[in-house]
């Protein structure tokens, strides 16, 4: 109960009957959590006594935030919140929360929130909302013990390099889910660096059997960092295993992605030439949201260009086929599909 007592001691909290209240919630909710990361059990116990000690003290104390207020801080932090600090009463509540180290609002501390008013926390609740806020901090920790390792390379002028090697060979294998490209890539470089291309290579393989499952991770294309991998190596392996564990992609995929880059490739106008034009009616029936109007435009300004092609006059014509069958089904269609000027 160490951090209960700091958490209480920060907001100078000393009415018992709030103290009470405090002690009971947080029983609670170390019963439900025992079996977490001790960072979810320190930012839940953190959260309720903020909550608590608002709940039961900011009608009688303007000095003390409302917890909606809270809610919305947190919120505001992280983007979607609506708070404006205008006045300095709000400003205060802003400070105090600062130095309280409240940061954020997540779904977590919403749940918390919650049962600071109701009086109890619902089990099923609790664990839908507390298994994925455990993933992130078990990330965090197993990220913080791979910067340790590297810390005893950073840290010293000793000449200790098969020690350095050792303990990142050891932190990199136990983590390697967590580590980052960028990570890999300067970790595989310091091995050759000091001589050791063979465990160099062997994490590059680990690190590729680790993350097998994530096939975002080895696309060239996508990743923002690539210019930063330098080890040829790992851009050989990375190549092949994505060609390996790629899923191709949907028409529907190729159009959002279209949509959102205003760009395709000839591989793309490849892929779109090989629907006919019942496909093409399929797909456009399929789609219930605003995009519809994009995507189409998409097919049909394949047929546009001055530069056009076989296959982006084959997406063009059979995109104005399926329009046509769309267009003789009712009256209200006839109608949707004259906006897109087929004729």
């Amino acid at each position: 109960m160490d951090y209960l007592k700091k958490c209480v001691i920060a907001l100078n909290i000393k009415n018992i009957r709030i103290l009470k209240k405090i002690e009971k919630l947080v029983k609670e909710m170390l019963e439900l959590s025992k079996n977490y990361e001790i960072g979810l059990i320190q930012q839940s116990i953190h959260t309720l006594v903020l909550f608590t000690w608002s709940r039961y003290s900011y009608k009688n104390d303007f000095s003390i935030p409302p917890p909606q207020f809270i809610i919305d801080v947190g919120k505001r932090i992280l983007g979607s919140g609506s708070v404006e600090s205008k006045e300095d009463i709000e400003k205060d509540w802003i400070s105090l929360l600062d130095n309280y180290g409240y940061g954020s609002t997540d779904e977590l501390d919403l749940f918390l929130a919650e049962g600071v008013n109701s009086g109890y926390f619902p089990k099923k609740s609790f664990i839908d909302i507390a298994f994925e806020i455990n993933k992130i901090y078990i990330s965090k920790r197993e990220q913080d013990s791979f910067t340790e390792a590297w810390s005893l390379y950073h840290h010293s002028f000793d000449n200790n390099g098969k020690e350095v090697l050792d303990k990142l060979y050891e932190s990199f294998l136990a983590n390697a889910k967590n580590i980052s490209t960028l990570n890999l890539n300067g970790t595989v470089r310091l091995f050759k660096d000091l001589g050791n291309a063979k465990r160099a290579n062997e994490l590059i393989d680990y690190y590729v059997e680790a993350r097998k499952n994530e096939p975002k991770i080895f696309d060239l294309t996508e990743n923002t960092f690539w210019g930063d991998i330098t080890e040829k190596e790992i851009l050989k392996k990375f190549e092949k295993q994505y060609l390996k564990v790629r899923s191709p992609e949907t028409p529907l995929e190729i159009l959002e992605r279209i949509r959102k880059k205003q760009g395709w490739s000839k591989k793309d106008t490849s892929q779109l030439s090989l629907l006919s034009s019942d496909d093409f009616y399929i797909l456009f029936k399929s789609i219930k949201d605003r995009r519809l109007t994009s995507y189409i435009n998409i097919c049909l300004r394949f047929g546009k260009m001055s530069d056009t092609d076989d296959k982006c006059k084959m997406i063009s014509d059979n995109t104005i086929e399926a329009l046509k069958l769309i267009e003789a089904e009712s009256p209200i269609n006839k109608r949707r599909i004259k906006k897109f000027e087929i004729s």
